[in-house]
C-alpha cells in the first residue's frame, strides 16, 4: 500500500495545474459580466491585402452593442460598418471568445479575442458578385466603450 501513495498525489497535481490554465474571470460567477464589459464598443481596423485579392474599402467598423447569455448560449447584437449584419454568433469556449458574423455583402468574419483589446481572424468573400475565394486577415482594435 505504502508503494502507490505517489498516484493521488499526481492526480491531485495534474487536476491542480489544469485548472490553473484556465483564465480565472472565465471560471468566476462574474463570466457575463466581463465579457459585457470587454465587448461591448467600438472596435476599429482594417482587412489586410492578398496577392489574390486587394480589398478596395479595406477599413472595418465593428459597433457591439448587446451581449447576453442564454440558456442555450451567447448572443450578441453587433453593426458592421454601421449596417445590421445577416447573423452574428458569440461563442465562450475554455477561456477563447471567438465571434462570428456575416455582413450584408456576404463577408464571413470569424474573430477571435485577442488580449481583451484586439480581434484577429479573417474574412473571406465567397458568394454573391463578390466570390472571391481567398480568405484576408483582419485585426481590430478596441477604441471606445
Amino acid at each position: 500500500m505504502r508503494k502507490y501513495w505517489i498516484a493521488p498525489l499526481i492526480v491531485v497535481l495534474m487536476a491542480g495545474c489544469a485548472s490553473a490554465s484556465t483564465p480565472s474571470y472565465l471560471l468566476s460567477e462574474n463570466q457575463e459580466e466581463w465579457i459585457q464589459k470587454t465587448l461591448i464598443g467600438t472596435w476599429n481596423g482594417w482587412i489586410k491585402d492578398t496577392r489574390n485579392a486587394r480589398i478596395v474599402n479595406n477599413d472595418v467598423t465593428l459597433k457591439i452593442y448587446k451581449v447576453r447569455k442564454e440558456q442555450d448560449g451567447w448572443t450578441a447584437n453587433a453593426l458592421v460598418n454601421w449596417q445590421s449584419p445577416e447573423y452574428t454568433k458569440l461563442n465562450v469556449y475554455n477561456g477563447t471568445v471567438t465571434l462570428e458574423i456575416m455582413d450584408r455583402y456576404g463577408g464571413l468574419f470569424t474573430l477571435e479575442l485577442y488580449q481583451n483589446t484586439h480581434f484577429l481572424g479573417k474574412v473571406g468573400y465567397e458568394r454573391g458578385a463578390w466570390n472571391l475565394n481567398v480568405r484576408n486577415d483582419i485585426v481590430l482594435k478596441k477604441i471606445s466603450r
